[in-house]
């Protein structure tokens, strides 16, 4: 192996591969009809847990993003940086559009996908997102190490939770386990912020990781606690009717911010060293084309569900196909990702040639 190699944190790979798993697996009940079916007996309790589980694909996504981008400075070259996203959203979305035309039958001009590009459909609305969390970075970072020390980094946290997360707990909304009126205690306009507050905290826990006292014992514990517990409160919740959407369980809500942050910490911090190189490699090739998984993933799913949704009548009897379902979904969604990506770096070595070119 390389120096680099041996040097590379495969925490961090780890954390992308649960983040990318997560992203296909809460992805099978957007797409098995759970969220049209009553809330209530044991099959859906257990559904219920084990959304929650998922769910926080994107938090870790973003935690991820701060623990590692909190460094980077105001310059030039660093919004340049960017082109890699979205060469590999531009590629990814026309062989999505290739799927809708070849095997859907889709009949989509050169406008058409132009728009779905320019529009950020399939589940590109994460690439929407990004661009502007990428572009706001260095000044975040200005903020984040302008503060003096980690009090005043703690505060910045703490406020940004009062602002986005908050509203979650002590805001009401009518529903069929609680029928009061809506009732809004806090302001719950900046609950759309989230990814900021989910980056701050990837960069606090890149600073101060070292300064966490939890046992990973008491981690896990923890946990399975929060998912167990904020996965019945969606239940409940919902029970007698279908999955009520609560800024409970929205990505700032309480739940996901909670649960996100204690298996992000624990994903830090347990020791893959035993793992044999071989595992490794592979970690670091799915960390690597995670992104592309994550967007090419509709092509597969779109396949497998329409099979599996016009054969199996029932959405009880659907969640048992979990465990072939995704599994197809990764495997197929990954082989492709790994064909882009030479699109990709054939494409990026292009443009680097020309950014090098423009410098002589």
């Amino acid at each position: 192996m390389t120096q680099t190699y041996l040097k590379r944190n495969f925490n961090l790979d780890l954390i992308r591969c649960v983040a990318v798993l997560f992203v296909l697996s809460v992805h099978f009940f957007l797409n098995n009809g759970f969220y049209g079916e009553i809330m209530q007996g044991k099959k859906m309790y257990v559904a219920s847990i084990m959304r929650q589980l998922f769910v926080m694909c994107v938090p870790l996504f973003l935690i991820l993003t701060g623990y590692l981008m909190n460094k980077k400075q105001l310059v030039a070259s660093y919004f340049k940086g960017i082109y890699k996203v979205l060469i590999s959203y531009v590629l990814c979305t026309i062989c999505i559009c290739l799927y809708r035309m070849l095997y859907l039958k889709e009949t989509l001009s050169i406008l058409d996908i132009i728009f779905n590009i320019t529009s950020y459909q399939q589940y590109s609305w994460y690439i929407e997102m990004y661009i502007g969390l990428y572009l706001l970075i260095p000044f975040l970072n200005i903020l984040y190490h302008g503060l003096q020390g980690k009090r005043q980094k703690e505060m910045l946290i703490v406020v940004l939770i009062i602002l986005v997360t908050l509203p979650s707990v002590f805001n009401t909304v009518e529903t069929t386990t609680i029928p009061v009126a809506d009732t809004q205690i806090l302001p719950e306009w900046w609950n759309g912020i989230y990814p900021l507050l989910y980056y701050y905290i990837g960069a606090y826990l890149s600073e101060y990781n070292a300064d966490i006292k939890m046992s990973l014992r008491n981690n896990v514990i923890s946990i399975i606690l929060s998912v167990v517990l904020c996965g019945t409160y969606s239940y409940w919740r919902s029970y007698g009717a279908t999955f009520i959407w609560g800024a409970w369980c929205s990505y700032g809500g309480f739940s996901n911010v909670i649960c996100a942050t204690l298996v992000f910490v624990f994903l830090l911090r347990i020791d893959v060293s035993f793992l044999p190189n071989c595992i490794k490699k592979i970690l670091v090739k799915i960390s690597e084309v995670s992104l592309l998984i994550y967007l090419l993933s509709w092509i597969f799913d779109n396949y497998a569900y329409s099979i599996l949704n016009a054969t199996i009548e029932s959405v009880h009897t659907r969640l048992f196909y979990f465990g072939i379902i995704i599994p197809f979904v990764f495997v197929g969604a990954f082989v492709l990702a790994c064909i882009v990506e030479k699109g990709v770096k054939i494409l990026e070595s292009i443009i680097k040639g020309e950014i090098k070119n423009e410098k002589v």
